[in-house]
C-alpha cells in the first residue's frame, strides 16, 4: 500500500483527535447527564489498548481459550466490583485525590514516601506496556506497507509518532492545573479513539463472517473444537490467575484508575457505565473470534505474526478501505493508552516525587506565586520523559513478537498495588509498614521472575 496515502489519513486523523481535544475541553461540560455517562462510559474502553486489538488475536491463535481472561476479568469486576468502584469515587470526591499514588498515601497517613514509592514502581511497572503499543504501531506499519521499509525508518517513525502524541498529551494534558485533574478534551479525544477502534474490529469480523459461505461454517467448528478441548483438558494453567490479574488491572492501572476513578464527575455514571463498558467488552470478545478463526487456516504469506491477522485479513482480501480502517483502530488503540497513561504518571511524578523534592531543598516555597508554572512545565517534562523511556525500551527490546509479553509484564507489575488499594477500603487495621513490605517484596520478585527473564531472552 502507498506510504504517502498511509501517512496522509495518520495526519488526518492525528488532527480530527486535535479537534476533539479542543472541542471537549470547551463543550463537554455543557452535556447532558446521559452524554456525560456515555462519554464517561466509552473511555473506560481506552482499557482495550493494542494488546487486545492485536495480541488476543495472536494468543487466540497459538493457544486458543487462553485470549479470554483479558475480557473475562474486566467482565467480573465490573459484575461484583460495584461497591469497590463507588468507595473509590466517594474517597475521591471528598479527598481531591488526583492519583492512585495519591489514594494509597491519603489512606496511610498521608505519607508522602509512600507515596514516592508507588510512583516510581508504577513508572517501572508501565514502561513496558508504553513499549507495547510502540511495539504495535511498528509491526502494522510494517504488515500495512507489506515490508517496504526498512527497521531503521520503521524506528525513525514510530519515534516521530511518540513525539506528536507527546505534544498532544502535553497541550491537553496540562492546559489546565486543578486539584480535580480532570480533562475534558482529552477524554473526549480518548472517547473517540475507543469507538473508532471498536468500530473498526466489528468491521474486520463482519467482513470476513460473510466475504464468503463458507466462513461461518469454518468460524462455527473452530468455536466447537475449541470447547471441546476445553471439556476434554480444561483451561490452560494460567486461565485463572490471568483473568484475576485483568480483574485488578481495571483499577490498578495508572491509567484506568484515572479514567475510572479521577475523571469520575458523578457517581450515578458508574451504574451506567457498568452496562456500556460491558458491552463494549463483549462486542470486542466476540469480533476476535472470526478474526482468530481466519488466522487459524490463512495461508503463510498472510501471517507471518499472527498478532496482526486485524491487518492481515483485509489485505488477503485485497481491500485497501477495510485495510487502512483496521490500521487506524490499531492506531487508536496504541495511542488512546499513550496518552492517558502519560497524563496519569506525569500527574503521579510531579505531584508526589518532584514537587515534595524541590520543597525538601529549599528550591522552590509551596506559597511561591510561580507555582502553577513551575508545575504546568514539570507535567509537561514529565510526559514527555515517560513517553521517551517507552520509546527507548522499545527501541531495545524490538526482537518480541508477541504483544501479551508486554502486556502480562505490566498487569503482574501493577496488580501488586491491589491488596494496599482493596484493603484500605474495607480494612481499617492496615498499616504502612505493611504496605511497605507487600510492596517492595512484590515487585522484587516481579523482577526476579518476570521482568528478568524478558531481558535475558532479548539479549
Amino acid at each position: 500500500m502507498n506510504s504517502w496515502l498511509i501517512i496522509g489519513v495518520l495526519a488526518l486523523y492525528i488532527v480530527i483527535l486535535f479537534i476533539c481535544a479542543f472541542y471537549g475541553e470547551k463543550h463537554a461540560s455543557r452535556l447532558s447527564t446521559r452524554g456525560r455517562m456515555l462519554l464517561f462510559s466509552l473511555t473506560l474502553g481506552v482499557y482495550c489498548s493494542s494488546w487486545t486489538f492485536y495480541g488476543a488475536t495472536g494468543a487466540a491463535v497459538r493457544e486458543g481459550i487462553i485470549f479470554l481472561p483479558i475480557y473475562l476479568g474486566p467482565l467480573l469486576f465490573v459484575a461484583v466490583g460495584y461497591d469497590i468502584w463507588r468507595r473509590l469515587g466517594r474517597v475521591r470526591q471528598h479527598h481531591a485525590i488526583s492519583s492512585i499514588a495519591d489514594f494509597m498515601a491519603a489512606r496511610y497517613g498521608k505519607s508522602g514516601p509512600l507515596a514516592s514509592l508507588v510512583t516510581i514502581l508504577a513508572v517501572i511497572a508501565i514502561i513496558p506496556y508504553l513499549a507495547l503499543q510502540l511495539r504495535a504501531i511498528a509491526l502494522s506499519a510494517t504488515v500495512i506497507l507489506q515490508q517496504n521499509t526498512g527497521l531503521e525508518s520503521t524506528t525513525n517513525s514510530v519515534l516521530f509518532l511518540t513525539g506528536i502524541m507527546a505534544i498532544l498529551a502535553m497541550i491537553f494534558g496540562t492546559r489546565q492545573i486543578a486539584n480535580t485533574e480532570q480533562h475534558g478534551g482529552l477524554m473526549l479525544a480518548v472517547a473517540f479513539e475507543s469507538f473508532v477502534k471498536l468500530f473498526a474490529l466489528l468491521c474486520v469480523a463482519i467482513f470476513f463472517m460473510f466475504a464468503e459461505p463458507a466462513n461461518l461454517g469454518q468460524i462455527s467448528h473452530d468455536v466447537a473444537k475449541t470447547f471441546k478441548d476445553v471439556q476434554l483438558f480444561g483451561v490452560p494453567e494460567t486461565f485463572w490467575v490471568q483473568t484475576l490479574l485483568a480483574a485488578l488491572a481495571i483499577i490498578c492501572l495508572p491509567r484506568q484508575f484515572h479514567v475510572a476513578v479521577v475523571e469520575l464527575r458523578d457517581e450515578k455514571h458508574i451504574r451506567g457505565a457498568r452496562r456500556w463498558f460491558a458491552i463494549y467488552l463483549i462486542l470486542t470478545t466476540l469480533a476476535i473470534i472470526p478474526i482468530a478463526s481466519w488466522a487459524l487456516h490463512a495461508a503463510p504469506e498472510y501471517l507471518a505474526i499472527p498478532d496482526v491477522a486485524v491487518l492481515s485479513l483485509p489485505i488477503s482480501y485485497q481491500q485497501d478501505w477495510l485495510t487502512i480502517l483496521a490500521f487506524l483502530g490499531g492506531f487508536s488503540a496504541s495511542t488512546g493508552m499513550l496518552l492517558v497513561s502519560s497524563v496519569a504518571l506525569s500527574i503521579m511524578l510531579s505531584n508526589d516525587l518532584i514537587m515534595p523534592a524541590l520543597w525538601r531543598f529549599n528550591l522552590l516555597s509551596r506559597h511561591d506565586k510561580r507555582m502553577p508554572l513551575m508545575l504546568k512545565f514539570t507535567r509537561r517534562v514529565c510526559i514527555l520523559a515517560v513517553m521517551l523511556l517507552g520509546f527507548l525500551f522499545f527501541h531495545f527490546f524490538n526482537d518480541i513478537d508477541q504483544l501479551s509479553v508486554f502486556g502480562l509484564l505490566a498487569f503482574s507489575a501493577v496488580a501488586q498495588f491491589a491488596p494496599a488499594l482493596i484493603g484500605g477500603l474495607y480494612w481499617r487495621g492496615g498499616s504502612k509498614q505493611g504496605v511497605y513490605a507487600g510492596l517492595i517484596v512484590g515487585f522484587i520478585m516481579w523482577a526476579y521472575t518476570l521482568l528478568l527473564p524478558t531481558i535475558l531472552r532479548s539479549l
